[in-house]
């Protein structure tokens, strides 16, 4: 659980990042979970590691470094 907590990092929600989020959920209409991450990566300059296609909705201007997706 340690290497866990040492990996991550809590980034507290102002009212900017609050704003971009909403911004980003009306304009590509992803998941509110999905707009968070994009809206952090942006903010960073991260690139924003994923299996999930639809990221590709935000074009250049979000780095992604795109997984292979999983069998069911």
């Amino acid at each position: 659980m340690e290497k866990i907590r040492s990996a991550v990092e809590a980034v507290p929600v102002d009212e900017q990042i609050a704003t971009n989020t909403a911004i980003l959920r009306i304009r590509y209409k992803l998941g509110l979970a999905d707009c968070f991450a994009a809206e952090l990566a942006l903010r960073t300059g991260a690139t924003l590691v994923t299996a999930d296609p639809e990221f590709a909705k935000l074009g250049k201007q979000l780095k992604v470094l795109a997984l292979p997706r999983h069998a069911q």
